[in-house]
């Protein structure tokens, strides 16, 4: 009975993920479109094939590719973090992180890049409040744009990020978008707490 009851959740898990991974490919518009299944087997997410995996990124990241063209020289990626909460934060929710990053952004010295908060909002898909935050960073001449996506998944903190010189985000930042919305969690959300 064991056996079975396993092969049953196998061959469900699969069509699960085969549902999903056509789902998600819809987003793009019949582009041809690649997906990765996540370390901890808590999500699937897809991105255009012609986007290469940055595997300089690999140990720091839990997903990062790049755009055509990006490299070290002309960064312009997409990079996918898990984070267990810090300590002393383990029941805060996605708004009391919020507060305290941008409290820290702020008192942070521009020794080395300014950042400079363009947007920051908070939208509620399915059962996960994510915050939105864009944002623009300057060093010298040179200037960059940012657009992350962030979220709470069963205590564990999930951050999308969408990094590129000024030259690229507009560029690419549609793709982009499309990534963060193929994001599919496998497993329910039991941290999520409707907003008020």
């Amino acid at each position: 009975m064991l056996i079975s009851c396993t092969r049953v959740f196998n061959r469900f898990y699969i069509l699960a993920l085969i549902f999903t991974v056509f789902n998600s490919a819809d987003i793009f518009a019949q582009s041809e479109t690649k997906s990765h299944v996540s370390s901890d087997k808590m999500f699937i997410i897809s991105y255009p094939a012609s986007w290469k995996i940055n595997k300089a990124e690999e140990e720091n990241s839990e997903f990062c590719v790049n755009t055509p063209g990006g490299n070290m020289f002309n960064p312009s990626t997409v990079k996918m973090l898990i984070q267990n909460k810090a300590a002393g934060y383990e029941k805060a929710n996605i708004h009391d992180m919020s507060e305290v990053e941008i409290k820290m952004m702020k008192a942070q010295p521009e020794i080395y890049m300014n950042l400079e908060v363009l947007e920051s909002n908070f939208k509620t898909i399915k059962d996960h409040e994510w915050w939105i935050l864009y944002g623009k960073m300057t060093n010298k001449k040179q200037v960059y744009f940012t657009k992350s996506y962030k979220t709470i998944h069963n205590n564990k903190v999930y951050m999308l990020t969408y990094f590129s010189s000024e030259k690229n985000f507009e560029k690419y930042k549609d793709d982009a978008q499309k990534i963060f919305e193929s994001i599919d969690f496998l497993t329910k959300n039991e941290s999520f707490k409707s907003p008020k």
